[in-house]
């Protein structure tokens, strides 16, 4: 299941999910998965080994909080990143906040699709494909309150890209 932008690209930045980072990220998600009954999220990214392999690590210095009933984790992703992951608590499956980039922010900000982890191990990528915003589901299937979640927020979300600049 892929949710994308109706809104046209201005550029044509692609940021995805490798089938490598893809498999690396579902054998290692267990160490962002939040457990039940948890109000902290878990942030790590899918780093490149010297060994060449792909790797779930948790990000050293990650904070959590809440601001305006939201969740957010951040940190400094580290260099050999090819990919943020994160850990979505139980009650949200895989939506992010409304109104706001959600978890677009951090393929915004550093320009690394983010991965968001459910609490049932489902797994939700936020990327760039050819410059247009997208969400797509890489483990499991998405419900359909999270199918209009996201419809919801692609397009607003694809305007942020649109005025970065290259």
């Amino acid at each position: 299941t892929c949710i994308q932008s109706s809104v046209t690209p201005t550029n044509n930045k692609t940021a995805m999910v490798s089938k490598e980072a893809s498999a690396a990220a579902n054998s290692g998600k267990a160490a962002v998965m939040v457990p039940k009954g948890s109000t902290k999220e878990k942030l790590g990214s899918v780093n490149r080994q010297d060994s060449g392999e792909l790797k779930v690590e948790l990000v050293a210095n990650a904070t959590t909080k809440t601001v305006s009933d939201a969740y957010t984790a951040s940190g400094t992703i580290p260099t050999n990143a090819e990919a943020i992951i994160h850990g979505h608590l139980a009650e949200s499956g895989l939506m992010d906040q409304k109104g706001s980039l959600g978890d677009a922010g951090a393929l915004a900000s550093s320009g690394k699709p983010n991965i968001a982890v459910g609490a049932d191990g489902r797994m939700a990528a936020h990327e760039l494909e050819n410059g247009s915003y997208q969400v797509r589901a890489i483990s499991g299937v998405f419900t359909k309150s999270e199918i209009k979640h996201f419809q919801n927020q692609v397009d607003s979300r694809q305007e942020v890209f649109n005025d970065k600049d290259d």
